[in-house]
């Protein structure tokens, strides 16, 4: 199983005023969870610094919002935007990123991490809700885990996710 550590991308959240910032881990376990957080200007400007810090590719093109719906879809499409100046090619839920992305030309999809990527993660797996959950790989840790940036994510420790980059 994959490990996944996450954020939630503070300095955009802050700046379209759509979402507190909540600093989170994702579950390593199988095991239940919950999540707790607080929300400051102190951790928005951290997390903000340590977003920047995290891809060499951080200011590739400008931070673009198509969905404009505050969904982990909207963030995931602007934010892999952002690092690689490629949108994804398809709207709709989460739970449907993946088989989209095979069927369209130039992306892949895999089961193991790249930096960036986008993280697919289905129904049931890590407390994902029926649509599934999206987010933006950062960066990929010495364990195997991977950090993520991703926002409306709730969890409860279970696993199972696909990977999805434009080549």
């Amino acid at each position: 199983m994959v490990k996944i550590s996450s954020f939630l991308s503070g300095a955009v959240v802050a700046a379209v005023g759509l979402l507190n910032l909540a600093v989170q881990a994702l579950p390593t376990s199988t095991t239940p969870s919950t999540t707790s957080g607080s929300s400051n200007a102190t951790e928005t400007s951290a997390s903000h610094a340590q977003l920047a810090g995290l891809s060499e590719l951080y200011n590739a093109c400008s931070l673009q919002f198509r969905f404009d719906n505050g969904q982990c879809t909207d963030w995931a499409d602007a934010r892999y935007y952002q690092l690689t100046c490629h949108h994804t090619q398809w709207w709709g839920n989460a739970k449907t990123w993946p088989a989209s992305a095979e069927n369209t030309e130039g992306w892949v999809v895999s089961s193991e991490p790249r930096v960036p990527s986008i993280i697919a993660i289905q129904p049931g797996y890590q407390g994902c809700d029926s649509y599934g959950h999206v987010a933006v790989v950062e960066s990929i840790n010495d364990d195997g885990s991977v950090y993520t940036s991703n926002w409306n994510y709730v969890e409860n420790g279970r696993g199972g996710v696909s990977f999805i980059w434009y080549e």
